[in-house]
């Protein structure tokens, strides 16, 4: 399982890693620690691609805070030209629409949904050998033997 996995990719191989076959129950509680081995790499992986997505937003907010204030360096302005000056109590308003600003959100948060994603089915797989022996229990009582 690759880390640059789009979100959509990591939801597909989460269904298929979460279906138990129940007439391999052994085989399935077997399984719950490679699966949480599998899962807790990704995890760990897409908690760095987070933390250095936070750092880029943190920077590219500090840049174009300067940008829209004037403070910037001569060639932003050259490169990008502004004719607004823009007042402080007027700059979060410019950012939340800076257009390079706001990619860079979507990418943040799409990263925070993906480890959250990959959080709570590491929970989910952290319950699943209950699940499994419930199924067996359950099992049993059907077939009359308590």
């Amino acid at each position: 399982m690759e880390p640059d996995m789009t979100l959509n990719e990591l939801l597909e191989q989460i269904e298929i890693d979460s279906k138990i076959d129940h007439n391999r129950l052994d085989f399935e509680a077997l399984s719950i620690p490679s699966l949480h081995a599998k899962y807790y790499r990704l995890f760990a992986e897409e908690a760095r691609i987070l933390k250095s997505l936070q750092v880029d937003f943190a920077m590219e907010k500090k840049a174009a805070t300067h940008y829209y204030l004037g403070k910037a360096p001569d060639e932003e302005y050259q490169k990008k030209p502004t004719n607004i000056k823009v007042l402080k109590t007027d700059i979060d308003l410019y950012l939340d629409a800076d257009e390079e600003l706001q990619a860079l959100a979507k990418k943040v948060n799409t990263q925070k949904l993906k480890v959250e994603t990959i959080e709570n089915f590491l929970r989910t797989l952290n319950n699943r050998g209950y699940a499994i022996k419930t199924a067996l229990d359950f099992m049993r009582f059907k077939a009359g033997s308590l």
